[in-house]
């Protein structure tokens, strides 16, 4: 009995962040083991695995595999339909939208059977943010309602901002708008930390519209409250930090907010928000003419959508491909990739993005369209539109692998010249370059002459000069502002 008490409170240990929850966890499952109770064993080491879904997903998998396990032999059907929910929580808080799917279809029949009002509610939501990332848009706005009627009050915003995410890509402005900043400032005085997050996230995605300026602000004060505690949320912080950069125009802030997203990502092993650092980078390459790595980067965006089945971010992915091809003197390329990014918009039920990425694109496409004239470019952007998806992200795939080299400009080194360059600016001798890539003094010097010529540059001094500069500001060449306070000049690659 001592042991399943034990159980009890460090689940309610859990959910009011008390780590206390480790000690009554590990207490119970040696009970348990101790006196053959099942019940100890099986939620002591669920708890423990809740917590490991915020830190590691590897561990996490593991270890809520031994408790449901552990919680089927128990035959405690709460707890392991608990299990498998949240299981598919932590997958799809991780982007990863095909494991979700599975661990969602597992979790069903015990939904179903078990007539819980909560899990019944957490499984709708769940099923909501799959949809969601899974490009199944008209399907949200219901799960998500279902969900609230439940589960939400003013601080568990989960199911709220579900909804408001799938009424923006909608084009539907929600009544809740002008309830967020309070709704945000509530939860922070509840210690609601994460409904504070998902409030301000939500608040910034429509500020991004109606008032860039402070839309940053906003997103200053996101990352200056961050803990670090958690890399998937962090991930997500950095992201729209990125995003609201862009839209300030801060091209050197957005770059090194994007790059700390994708590290924080890394961290969580999450995939959420990949294909978006990916535009972001894609689009900071662009203005300044760097339409090689741009496209790379688009593609790369795009290819991360799909491994993972994030398909609400392809049509972004297509549109950033079409502002990289009008960019470097393809408006044809362009209007089929705008137009196979409308299609694709049409088959999910999306009408906007995230207004710093709807009007850069916009802004390409018209520059298209002028180059072309009316006829040639909407001749272009239906043969696009005609595409299905694999038929437009192979084309877009395969036409990004057709673009040749240039032979001069930063676009034109080559992976190991780059390094090269790194180590050179970073003080090295070639004697110490060779020694780190591996490779003769004579070969670092042929790298070297050639890097010269395609920058047409004429000195080691010049050179390093160079390197510094772009390595610091990767934004646009003129007019690159100062990095925000909080972001320091080593974080900017």
């Amino acid at each position: 009995m001592r042991g399943q008490l034990l159980a009890h409170r460090a689940e309610a240990r859990f959910f009011t962040a008390d780590l206390g929850c480790v000690t009554d966890s590990e207490s119970a499952i040696e009970i348990g083991e101790a006196v053959g109770d099942p019940i100890s064993l099986g939620r002591g080491r669920w708890t423990l695995a809740a917590l490991w879904s915020y830190v590691d997903l590897t561990t996490f998998l593991a270890a809520s595999e031994e408790a449901v396990v552990a919680l089927a032999a128990a035959d405690d059907q709460y707890a392991l339909t608990d299990a498998m929910v949240w299981r598919c929580q932590a997958l799809g808080a991780r982007g990863r939208a095909f494991e979700a799917r599975v661990a969602l279809d597992a979790a069903r029949p015990l939904v179903a059977a078990l007539g819980n009002p909560h899990l019944r509610a957490m499984f709708w939501y769940m099923e909501g943010e799959i949809a969601l990332m899974s490009g199944d848009v008209e399907r949200v706005a219901a799960l998500a309602d279902r969900a609230a009627a439940v589960l939400a009050n003013t601080t568990f915003a989960s199911p709220i901002n579900l909804r408001l995410r799938a009424d923006h890509v909608r084009g539907i402005e929600s009544p809740l708008l002008g309830e967020l900043e309070a709704r945000a400032d509530l939860c922070r005085r509840s210690n609601s930390w994460l409904g504070a997050g998902l409030y301000d996230n939500a608040r910034l995605t429509h500020l991004l519209r109606v008032d860039p300026d402070t839309a940053l602000t906003l997103a200053d004060r996101m990352v200056e409250s961050s803990t670090g505690l958690l890399a998937m949320n962090d991930a997500i912080t950095y992201g729209s930090h990125a995003m609201a950069a862009l839209g300030a125009g801060r091209y050197d802030v957005a770059w090194a907010s994007a790059a700390a997203a994708e590290e924080q990502s890394a961290r969580a092993d999450s995939a959420l928000i990949l294909p978006f650092c990916s535009a972001v980078k894609a689009l900071v390459l662009a203005s300044r003419a760097e339409h090689l790595a741009a496209a790379t980067a688009a593609c790369e965006g795009l290819r991360s959508s799909l491994d993972f089945g994030l398909r609400i971010f392809v049509h972004l992915g297509l549109d950033v491909l079409a502002l990289v091809a009008e960019g470097s003197g393809d408006p044809v390329e362009a209007a089929r990739m705008h137009g196979a990014s409308l299609a694709e918009c049409e088959r999910v039920g999306v009408l906007q993005s995230f207004a710093p990425f709807d009007r850069l694109c916009a802004e390409a496409v018209q520059r298209a369209r002028v180059a072309l004239g009316d006829a040639a470019f909407d001749e272009a952007c239906a043969a696009g539109a005609k595409l299905s998806l694999d038929e437009a992200v192979a084309y877009a795939l395969r036409a990004r692998g057709e673009r040749r080299r240039p032979t001069t400009g930063w676009d034109s080194l080559t992976p190991t010249e780059r390094q090269v360059i790194e180590l050179v600016r970073s003080g090295h001798t070639n004697r110490e370059v060779a020694a780190q890539l591996l490779m003769g003094v004579e070969t670092v010097k042929t790298h070297l002459s050639h890097v010269f010529t395609k920058l047409g540059l004429s000195n080691r001094s010049q050179l390093t000069a160079l390197a510094t500069e772009r390595t610091a500001n990767p934004g646009p060449l003129t007019g690159v502002l100062a990095p925000h306070s909080h972001l320091t000049k080593d974080q900017y690659s």
